[in-house]
């Protein structure tokens, strides 16, 4: 009886402990995400990465294209 007395209550205290674990997880992950979102910067005009390309394909003078990444 005193046995599985003992094994409910550290049953209970396990399940417990992995409540407060999961809390403190997702208290950290909301902290991460919240610092992660603040450093963001505005996009705005020429914050773009940009890619200068020399192209001499049926020309018949080198010309420099400004090619935009990401897109």
């Amino acid at each position: 009886m005193q046995r599985e007395r003992s094994q409910h209550l550290s049953a209970k205290a396990i399940q417990m402990l992995k409540a407060r674990l999961y809390e403190l997880e997702l208290q950290k992950r909301e902290a991460e995400r919240l610092e992660a979102e603040t450093s963001k910067t505005d996009i705005g005009w020429g914050h773009q990465i940009r890619s200068y390309v020399l192209v001499s394909i049926n020309r018949p003078y080198p010309v420099i294209e400004n090619q935009v990444l990401g897109k």
